[in-house]
């Protein structure tokens, strides 16, 4: 068979630095931000959550999946809804540490350089999707998969672990550009 490169999702070929200069209003100025969806390793999470809380000493807003209206991950001071896309990214921007186990929230925080944890189950059917931007991006050291990782998590991001990320992903995107660019100019009828 052919090879055929892996470009990377578009979250990582878009420029969000617009929607990430919106600051939101009403919120504190420091604040732990979770998007999850239902999970079975929800525990894990809360771990994580709890970790959070004691270091940073902030208020957790929890924004449930738009999907999931009627989930709310526990722990959360305050939980908004309905919020269109320039919101979630803003919010993402902002927050002083962000925990997710979404695909999106995972690839958003990264793009944006937001300190973050991302939880799931390392047999989960999307593990895949979120180990391959640990792996592609440099980012392993963002993961937990299980308690015992918590013991070796560190929730500040080193800079130079944030600016290595931030390379590899422009790289990456850079590369899935040129592909794209040409895969559509020689399109044959």
């Amino acid at each position: 068979g052919r090879q055929v490169p892996v470009t990377c999702d578009p979250v990582f070929l878009e420029d969000f630095s617009g929607f990430a200069k919106l600051r939101p209003r009403g919120l504190p100025n420091d604040y732990i931000l979770v998007y999850a969806f239902p999970s079975t390793v929800e525990s894990l999470g809360n771990v994580v959550l709890q970790r959070m809380q004691q270091e940073l000493k902030s208020p957790v807003l929890v924004i449930p999946p738009a999907d999931f209206q009627v989930y709310d991950f526990p722990g959360g001071d305050r939980y908004i809804r309905h919020l269109d896309p320039r919101g979630w990214v803003a919010l993402i921007a902002h927050a002083k540490a962000f925990l997710t186990n979404s695909f999106h929230g995972m690839a958003m925080a990264s793009k944006l350089g937001t300190p973050f944890v991302a939880f799931y189950e390392s047999h989960s059917p999307i593990a895949y999707r979120l180990d391959d931007i640990a792996d592609r991006y440099g980012l392993r050291d963002r993961v937990v998969n299980r308690i015992e990782d918590i013991t070796r998590l560190e929730l500040a991001w080193e800079e130079e672990n944030k600016k290595s990320a931030a390379e590899a992903i422009r790289r990456h995107a850079e590369a899935s550009r040129m592909f794209l660019q040409n895969a559509l100019e020689n399109i044959q009828p």
